[in-house]
């Protein structure tokens, strides 16, 4: 779904031709990219946390 939401917003800029535009877009693209990658990382951990949590519990 974001990778959908990225072309798009690629083809639009490019549709535009402004090079000010694409940089800033990529700019943004990275940010959100960082994002998403984080919060993926955070709920790999939270999820780790939270099965050993249980594991000790069954123990």
């Amino acid at each position: 779904m974001i990778f959908v939401f990225e072309i798009l917003i690629t083809f639009s800029i490019l549709r535009m031709g402004n090079l000010l535009n694409i940089e800033i877009f990529l700019k943004i693209l990275t940010f959100v990219h960082f994002s998403i990658l984080f919060s993926v990382i955070m709920i790999c951990l939270f999820e780790c946390f939270v099965m050993k949590i249980r594991i000790i519990q069954i123990i």
